[in-house]
């Protein structure tokens, strides 16, 4: 079994690292408003981008609109990481890409392209260990002969400078089919969102198995590969594919209902290891509203407070915690096609839509505003990275 001996955690506060290095490649148009707080720094997310003519980028987006690099790549791009020890950031092919880009951050300077193990494909997702000497990623291994698409967390070592490159050095089971995004949690283990939609390159994005899928969230040993927990929604046909953890190590996560479009179902959860899941209150309109579709997941230093986007219902949805965890539906912000989200402060936000807009949210009591925003001429992606 593949171990990887972690040393005790290293504190990394990726949100004080705001690289300031040259300026905007494309022109945007800003709309006037009061941004983020006065002194607060602009930070900089990691996002993936596509231009009219259908050519992929991956960028560097301040929260201003201001952008510092655009990159092309051959694959589709979905999420990414960054490595404050080597100074680089990881994107990852949507599902069923093969590819991880790697890019310096100094310089924005592309740097290598690594391939997937033959017969695997990545769903987009990846994550740094807390020393970051190795990158986890989710992966279809759909070429096993009798793997019926199981998924597989991906290991690769990253070298003592970027140089060195990264290898591919072991793999686990993610104890279920279609693992979407996966997160760190305080002690080094994983959490795992198996959407439980099979899929194989040679059929695209269509899903192989609707009639028998089964999603779950699995907890998993980060040094043996070992199944710690696995919970499973009350419903076969809701697929759990994003997530976002808190400061307390609490789980919460958004589901893609794939059964009847005009069933309630809920679409938030949250979990903390060792516990039952809970299902976060929400009415039944509301839910119908969202068009069973959720997409990114942001939870604000606290814990208090969660932003879940749905870009089909076109809106960002706010969810508030209770003492106990307990968790409802507060209220919601109107906003098209919107999908990546990411916290910059206690109750500020930047959210980005497939319309290439950059948008600062802000909460005040159980109300979200937006406070400014910008427009870039290419349609950005579901996914906003922090750094």
């Amino acid at each position: 079994m593949f171990r990887l001996g972690l040393t005790p955690m290293m504190e990394i506060d990726v949100k004080r690292r705001w690289l300031l290095k040259a300026g905007a490649l494309i022109p945007l148009a800003i709309v006037p408003g009061c941004g983020l707080s006065e002194g607060t720094k602009q930070p900089g997310f990691l996002t993936a981008c596509t231009d009219n003519q259908g050519n992929h980028f991956v960028a560097k987006v301040h929260a201003d609109g201001q952008q510092q690099f655009q990159i092309p790549v051959a694959q589709r791009v979905h999420d990414a990481c960054y490595s404050s020890r080597l100074n680089c950031y990881y994107f990852f092919a949507r599902r069923p890409g093969t590819q991880i880009t790697v890019v310096d951050a100094q310089s924005g300077n592309w740097l290598e392209t690594i391939e997937s193990e033959p017969g695997h494909h990545f769903y987009g997702h990846g994550v740094l260990d807390l020393e970051q000497r190795y990158l986890f990623t989710t992966e279809n291994h759909y070429a096993k002969p009798g793997a019926n698409g199981e998924g597989i967390i991906g290991i690769y070592e990253l070298g003592s400078s970027q140089n060195a490159g990264l290898k591919r050095v072991g793999a686990f089971s993610s104890f279920g089919i279609g693992p979407h995004q996966l997160g760190l949690l305080s002690n080094g283990n994983l959490v795992v969102a198996n959407g439980g939609l099979k899929t194989h390159p040679h059929s695209g994005r269509n899903v192989l198995n609707l009639p028998t899928m089964e999603s779950n969230l699995s907890y998993i040993d980060s040094k043996t590969g070992a199944l710690l927990e696995r919970h499973v929604p009350p419903d076969s046909k809701m697929s759990i594919r994003h997530l976002a953890i808190s400061g307390s190590d609490r789980v919460v996560f958004g589901v893609q209902y794939q059964g009847n479009a005009n069933r309630p179902v809920p679409l938030v959860g949250a979990h903390t290891f060792g516990h039952n899941v809970k299902w976060l209150r929400c009415s039944e309109l509301d839910l119908l509203a969202l068009r069973q579709y959720t997409a990114s997941v942001s939870v604000n230093l606290s814990g208090r407070h969660a932003l879940v986007s749905c870009p089909r219902g076109n809106r960002v949805t706010l969810w508030r915690f209770g003492k106990h965890g307990e968790g409802e539906y507060v209220s919601h912000l109107p906003i098209k096609d919107v999908a990546g989200l990411i916290n910059v402060g206690e109750d500020q936000w930047v959210a980005s839509t497939g319309y290439g807009e950059v948008i600062q949210l802000e909460l005040q009591g159980d109300q979200l505003f937006r406070t400014q925003q910008a427009r870039l001429p290419v349609r950005l992606d579901n996914h906003a990275t922090l750094i």
